[in-house]
């Protein structure tokens, strides 16, 4: 093969991706409109300990009255259009881009206290500590119509619950 067609076929595998991805990207969106699949689990409520594949000890009469896992699992179908993907130079950022959704911090909010779990951490706020509740959302959190919760425990350590599809209906939940 000549430089040229080696030049010739890297364009074209390009413009394949280039087409491609919006393409595919646009199927898995209009499939999780659509309830094909489990896309998002943001905002079910909940008053189960297992919710959203999210497990949680509760205390007592403790419910779980929000559950919220930002995006949880619209990283399956990122990660197979990425693997399609790969041969066309566009599935390595795909891939990482669903590999950071999957690793997104999982938030429960109960009738007692806020839970966030991270990988296989797991942080406990009583609803009594928190103090100086904001909601808010940056430039990209709006191009997405998303929002965060922001609130400190016990006036020191400041907590962000982000990529929230309704941040007001949570920080009632939580100054209730």
């Amino acid at each position: 093969m000549s430089t040229a067609d080696i030049v010739a076929l890297v364009i074209v595998l390009v413009g394949l991706g280039v087409v491609l991805i919006p393409f595919l990207y646009g199927a898995v969106y209009v499939a999780g409109r659509l309830g094909v699949g489990p896309l998002s689990n943001e905002g079910l409520d909940r008053s189960d300990s297992e919710t959203a594949g999210l497990t949680v000890d509760l205390r007592g009469d403790e419910e779980a009255v929000y559950v919220s896992s930002p995006d949880r699992e619209r990283w399956r179908p990122l990660f197979v259009v990425g693997l399609f993907l790969i041969p066309f130079f566009w599935g390595v950022p795909l891939c990482f881009y669903a590999y950071r959704l999957r690793n997104q911090p999982k938030y429960v909010v109960t009738s007692d206290r806020v839970i966030e779990k991270i990988g296989s951490d797991t942080s406990s706020y009583p609803l009594a500590d928190i103090a100086q509740l904001q909601t808010g959302a940056n430039l990209s959190e709006r191009l997405t119509n998303k929002g965060h919760v922001k609130f400190s425990v016990d006036h020191s350590q400041l907590v962000t619950i982000s990529g929230l599809r309704r941040p007001g209906r949570v920080a009632r939940l939580i100054d209730a």
